[in-house]
């Protein structure tokens, strides 16, 4: 996998602006090959805010890569919660991004240094991306992941992520990680079928202590502690959504072989 230094490019990520350019796309699939000249001059946004929303759009599941489409995730978002105030829709596009490898700033800090650190702030997070040295340039680095890292920060404290209340500011450099949140089940459902499919292709089932705490995971991600975990899989597994086995040396969950991340997704909007 080929990792990618910069998401935001030091542009904020906007919903707002996110949502037009999705009503946008869903209505003009008649030109595939729209410029991000001409589409910026339609949107009233300059060429380099449509790039950067246009990579923001792949980052986040919504828009197929390399086409002016919407994939899967975005038809249903975008026919559900065009405007992305659904919690449901904010839980699961958060896992979505911070737990892709590629983006490597954004998953590090939720996978690595906010589940090291109690604070966090730019300067100590530096550290963490040293061996990227080789990949990409020191002088790419230092100027380039200080941007991402503020952009992350804007990202869960001031855009549509803060009604999250995941992250928060402590001070003018410093954030913190919240521990009173609570993540839907089904959010959490969607995560661990998605978890499967990016990082344990074919597995029919997966064990309960690394869905709680490997890379990626999603306790990992949504910082949830495996007891948490564990009880949301029961109710899960008692609602039928999944099959909890926990006897004998068996301790994992079954994942039902006729479902997909999507088919949950489209539930979270039955309600």
């Amino acid at each position: 996998m080929k990792l990618k230094l910069q998401l935001s490019a030091g542009y904020y990520l906007r919903f707002d602006h996110i949502a037009k350019l999705i009503s946008y796309i869903s209505k003009k699939t008649d030109n595939p090959k729209l410029s991000n000249n001409l589409l910026a001059e339609k949107m009233g946004m300059s060429a380099k805010m449509i790039d950067n929303l246009l990579s923001y759009s792949v980052a986040l599941g919504l828009k197929k890569k390399r086409k002016f489409k919407l994939d899967e995730l975005g038809k249903i978002i975008y026919k559900n919660d065009p405007f992305f105030l659904n919690q449901k829709t904010l839980w699961f596009l958060h896992y979505f991004l911070t737990s892709n490898k590629e983006y490597v700033v954004w998953n590090r800090l939720i996978n690595i240094i906010f589940y090291k650190e109690n604070k966090v702030t730019t300067k100590m997070a530096i550290p963490y991306f040293r061996d990227l040295i080789g990949q990409f340039t020191e002088k790419s680095i230092k100027k380039n992941i200080p941007k991402e890292i503020n952009s992350f920060f804007n990202a869960y404290t001031e855009q549509n992520f803060c009604r999250l209340e995941y992250i928060k500011k402590i001070s003018n450099y410093s954030y913190n990680m919240k521990n009173d949140f609570k993540v839907p089940d089904l959010c959490i459902l969607a995560s661990c079928y998605l978890y499967r499919d990016r990082y344990a292709s074919g597995a029919t089932a997966l064990e309960i202590p690394d869905l709680s705490k490997d890379e990626n995971s999603p306790g990992r991600v949504f910082h949830i502690s495996e007891y948490q975990l564990r009880l949301t899989l029961e109710r899960l597994h008692a609602g039928r959504y999944i099959s909890v086995e926990s006897r004998a040396n068996l301790d994992q969950i079954r994942f039902l072989s006729n479902k997909r991340w999507v088919d949950i997704i489209k539930l979270f909007y039955e309600d």
